[in-house]
């Protein structure tokens, strides 16, 4: 089964052209599809939408239904297999931060169990296996380093509020970044973020001194 091949094309053209009862008919009508694949095809579908759709399409094609009935229990399924290919834990945490967006939008905070670090959270654990895995998958570092800049902003936010819970750990984040952003090839977006670090808080400068 290729994806382009079924009504996900016709969801993505119609969503281009702002038709959304449309887009949403197509979306259904493939959904509806794949739930009749096996588990080989499921994965073939998943594996084609990450691998041959670039970040920008992917992002203009997620949506709840796409995510929650097909590519998030895919791919969660797939994780807790451990394998050994590092896009498949990327693309569970790609997948995985739409639906913590979804969750930070209704309200929900970042929580941690006492004694926990930062990096068990489940998005940034996947991340990592996939650097351990390819410390050369430059696409799964740059998703751990903004996923760590949305943490140290939290982090200020709730020091600044008077969380003094927050302020330990304030340090030991922004030296993360640091130590990633060095191991990034010299690019714009490694520019970019490496600027956004330092304007988060004055005292992110003091880091780089």
């Amino acid at each position: 089964m290729n994806i382009f091949e079924t009504e996900f094309a016709a969801y993505i053209s119609a969503k281009k052209s702002g038709q959304r009862k449309e887009a949403m008919k197509a979306l259904n009508a493939f959904l509806e599809d794949c739930k009749k694949l096996d588990l080989d095809a499921e994965r073939k579908v998943a594996a084609d939408f990450f691998k041959q759709l670039d970040a920008d399409d992917r992002a203009f094609a997620y949506s709840f239904p796409l995510n929650s009935q097909l590519l998030f229990p895919v791919l969660q399924a797939w994780r807790a297999e451990e394998p050994a290919e590092s896009w498949i834990w990327r693309s569970f945490a790609e997948v995985a931060s739409f639906r913590e967006y979804l969750s930070t939008a209704q309200g929900d905070t970042l929580c941690i169990e006492d004694g926990a670090s930062l990096d068990d959270l489940p998005i940034r654990k996947a991340l990592c296996r996939a650097l351990e895995l390819d410390p050369e998958d430059h696409l799964a570092r740059v998703m751990y380093i903004k996923s760590m800049l949305e943490t140290l902003t939290l982090l200020l936010h709730d020091r600044d509020a008077g969380d003094d819970s927050a302020a330990p750990l304030i340090p030991e984040e922004a030296n993360k970044i640091i130590g990633q952003l060095a191991l990034l090839p010299d690019t714009p977006e490694k520019l970019q973020l490496t600027e956004k670090v330092k304007q988060l808080h004055p005292e992110a400068e003091l880091f780089y001194q």
